[in-house]
C-alpha cells in the first residue's frame, strides 16, 4: 500500500525489539533498519529469529533510500558524510562505511543480488545536477542514471538513464528486481504514455548483457512448426480510487495476481474526483478532491489546499507523500474538504515566475471553488512540504483576494535572505545585491508584517549534518513571527528525516496537521490539554491581527466558534519516552541538542 513497510522505521523504546513488536511486513523483505530511543544506536532486524545486529556507528549513515542486504551484513544507501553526498555501504559487522557512487541525490530505493555481491542504485549524476543560470532561472533539473555496482572489486557499470525527470516534470519511474544473483530485470514506468518498458540484464563471463523480454516459443505440431505466444505482460493497475492490484494479460486473458488491500473493505475513505478550471488568462489545471462522507452538494466548507504534485493515475488516498503530514482522509473525517494541488515546476525554481505563476493558480482555484459553492472563502486551509512549503510560506506573507485561515509548512524552505545566503540559491530571480528591489517586495520574512495566517512550521533535523545553520533560519523565520505578534506553533523533530520515517513522527505531524486545520477552521478545540492551552492564547494573537485589520478599514472575517473536538477524534496515548537524568533540568532549546531522540513540540510564544 501507501505505506511500504521498507520504508519505515520502528522506534521501539530503548532496546531492541520484540518480533511482537514489529508490523508484518512483507515476507520477500525480510531485513529492514529499526531506530531505538537511545543515543546515536540503530538496529539491522530479520523477521526470523536472528538477533538484531546494533550499529552504533548509524547516527551519520544513510536516512534516504537505503536497503539491508538479505543477511543483514551490509546496508547500502544516500548519505551526506562529511559533506560529501553519495551512496555508501555499511559493513553491519565492522561499522566500516565507504562510498560506492557519487550520485548527487536518490531517486529509487537500492536492489540487492541475492548474493550480495552486487547492488543497483539511482540516483542523479553528481556533475550536471541542478543547473541553475542566473538570467533564465532553472535550467534543468538532474540527469538520472542506473548504476549496477559490483562489491568484490567496486567497479560500476552504468546501465542508462531513468525516466524520472524531464525539464518541470516528474515523468516516470525505474524499478530493479533481482531474478536471480545472475539475472536483473530493470522497469521503466513512464507516466506520460502509460507503459512499463522491461529489460533483462545477464551476467556472462563477469560482463553484464542486455537481453530484451521476449515471448518463448512453443511446439504445438508433430510437423515442426512453430508459433510465438501472444506478449504476456505484467502490470501494476490503480486508479486515484483504485487500489493497486498486479495483473497478467496474454493475449485477451486477464487475471489478477494480487487482491486490493482487504482492510480498505472495512473503512470508509473519501473518495476522490478531479476537478479543473482556468486561470484568467485561460491557463487549464487539474486537481484532485476529496470531499467529507455526506456532502450536500453547493454546500460551502472548510477547505484545506495539499500542494506538491498531482496525479490522476495513482492510488493515494491521503497525498502524494508519507511522513509529510498529507491527511486528505483524517481531514475529510472531520468534515473538510482537501484539494490536491500540483503546482510543483522545477522549470521555474529560483526565478520570480515561480512565486508569482503558483499564486495566480492558487488564487483561481480559491476563486472556482467559492463559485461553484464548495468553499467557504474565510476558511481556506494550506499545507506544504520542502518546496511548496516555501510558496506557502510566500501565500502567507503576500494574502491577496483569498487570505489563507491556516497553514501547516512542513521542514520548508523559507525563501528567505538567510536561505539565499546559505545555500548560495536564486529565489527571486536575482541575487540580492543585484535586485534589491524585487527582494524587499517578494522575500517571506522582509513582509512578515503583512501575515494574517495562523501558520504551524515544522523542522526536521536528522538529514543535515550542520544542524545549527538551519536551526539558525528557523530563528530568522520565528523572529519574524515574533516582532510582528502573529502566530506561529514550531515542531521540532530532531531525529526526523526530511520525509517522516519513524512510524511515532508521522502519526505525530499527521495529528498535529489535522488539530491545526480543525482549529482555525472550524473551532475545534484539540482534545491534548497542553495544546488546546498554547492554541487558545494564540487564538487570543490572532484575535487582535484581525483587530488592527478591521481598524485599517480591511475586511476581515471572525474566527470560527469554539467547539469540542468530536469525542472519537481524540488521539489514543502513546506510551513515554524514556527520559535520561541530564535533561530534566534543561531548558527546551538545550534539551533537543542534548537528547536527539525525542520529539519536542515549542510554541514561540
Amino acid at each position: 500500500m501507501r505505506y511500504p513497510a521498507h520504508e519505515l522505521e520502528y522506534a521501539p523504546f530503548g532496546r531492541p525489539p520484540s518480533s511482537q513488536e514489529l508490523p508484518n511486513f512483507n515476507a520477500l523483505r525480510s531485513w529492514r533498519l529499526a531506530s531505538v530511543a537511545q543515543f546515536e544506536d540503530r538496529w539491522v532486524l530479520a523477521q526470523s529469529d536472528t538477533p538484531p545486529v546494533r550499529l552504533r556507528s548509524f547516527a551519520t549513515f544513510p536516512t534516504w533510500e537505503r536497503a539491508a542486504s538479505p543477511s543483514g551484513r551490509y546496508v547500502v544507501g544516500y548519505s551526506d558524510l562529511e559533506g560529501v553526498r553519495s551512496f555508501s555501504l555499511l559493513n553491519t559487522a565492522s561499522a566500516a562505511v565507504r562510498e560506492l557512487a557519487p550520485l548527487s541525490a536518490p531517486d529509487g530505493e537500492p536492489a540487492w543480488s541475492p548474493d550480495e555481491q552486487h547492488v543497483v542504485l539511482i540516483g542523479g549524476l553528481a556533475k550536471g545536477s541542478s543547473e541553475v543560470d542566473p538570467k533564465a532561472g532553472f535550467k534543468r533539473y538532474r540527469e538520472s542514471r542506473i548504476i549496477l555496482v559490483s562489491l568484490n572489486d567496486n567497479k560500476s557499470v552504468d546501465l542508462g538513464p531513468t525516466y524520472s525527470f524531464l525539464a518541470d516534470r516528474i515523468i516516470g519511474t525505474t524499478e530493479a528486481e533481482w531474478l536471480s544473483k545472475t539475472h536483473l530485470m530493470l522497469s521503466r514506468i513512464d507516466f506520460r504514455s502509460k507503459q512499463k518498458q522491461s529489460m533483462l540484464y545477464r551476467l556472462v563471463g563477469g560482463t553484464w548483457r542486455q537481453e530484451g523480454i521476449r515471448p518463448a516459443a512453443a511446439k504445438f505440431s508433430s510437423s515442426g512448426q512453430q508459433r510465438k505466444l501472444p506478449d504476456l505482460s505484467v502490470t501494476l493497475e490503480q486508479g486515484a480510487n483504485q487500489p493497486p492490484v498486479v495483473v497478467a494479460k496474454l493475449g485477451v486473458r486477464y487475471q489478477e495476481l494480487t487482491k486490493a488491500d482487504l482492510k480498505l473493505s472495512i473503512v470508509r475513505w473519501s473518495q476522490s474526483t478531479e476537478i479543473n478550471w482556468q486561470d484568467p488568462d485561460g491557463k487549464q489545471y487539474s486537481a484532485g478532491l476529496w470531499l467529507p462522507r455526506g456532502y450536500i452538494p453547493r454546500t460551502p466548507i472548510p477547505i484545506v489546499i495539499q500542494n506538491y504534485f498531482y496525479n490522476r493515475d495513482f492510488f493515494l488516498p491521503d497525498g502524494p507523500f508519507r511522513g509529510t503530514g498529507d491527511s486528505a482522509q483524517a481531514l475529510a473525517a472531520r468534515g473538510i474538504g482537501v484539494v490536491q494541488l500540483g503546482s510543483i515546476s522545477r522549470a521555474n525554481t529560483g526565478r520570480l515566475e515561480e512565486v508569482t505563476e503558483f499564486y495566480r493558480e492558487l488564487e483561481s482555484l480559491v476563486h472556482h471553488l467559492v463559485q461553484s459553492g464548495l468553499a467557504d472563502q474565510d476558511r481556506i486551509g494550506y499545507t506544504g512540504f520542502s518546496r511548496s512549503g516555501f510558496l506557502g510560506f510566500y501565500a502567507v506573507t503576500h494574502p491577496g483576494k483569498y487570505p489563507l485561515a491556516a497553514a501547516v509548512l512542513v521542514d520548508a524552505y523559507t525563501g528567505s535572505f538567510s536561505d539565499h545566503l546559505r545555500f548560495k540559491s536564486l529565489v527571486y530571480g536575482k541575487p540580492f545585491y543585484e535586485d534589491k528591489k524585487t527582494w524587499i517586495e517578494h522575500e517571506t520574512t522582509f513582509n512578515a508584517d503583512r501575515i494574517r495566517t495562523p501558520t504551524l512550521r515544522t523542522t526536521h533535523m536528522g538529514e543535515e549534518p550542520n544542524k545549527g545553520d538551519y536551526i539558525g533560519i528557523d530563528h530568522e523565520t520565528l523572529g519574524a513571527y515574533a516582532a510582528n505578534d502573529k502566530p506561529i506553533e514550531w515542531l521540532f523533530f530532531p531525529e526526523g528525516g526530511h520525509h517522516l520515517q519513524r512510524p511515532r513522527e508521522h502519526l505525530y505531524l499527521n495529528e498535529a496537521t489535522v488539530d491545526w486545520m480543525a482549529f482555525w477552521l472550524k473551532g475545534e478545540v484539540p482534545a491534548n490539554v497542553h495544546r488546546a492551552r498554547r492554541w487558545l492564547m494564540l487564538r487570543t494573537m490572532q484575535e487582535a491581527v484581525l483587530a488592527k485589520l478591521a481598524a485599517k478599514g480591511e475586511k476581515v472575517a471572525p474566527l470560527p466558534p469554539l467547539v469540542a473536538a468530536p469525542e472519537w477524534a481524540k488521539p489514543e496515548p502513546l506510551p513515554p519516552l524514556p527520559t535520561t537524568t541530564n535533561e530534566k533540568s534543561l531548558p527546551i532549546h538545550q534539551k533537543a541538542s542534548v537528547s536527539t531522540r525525542q520529539l519536542r513540540e515549542v510554541s514561540a510564544n
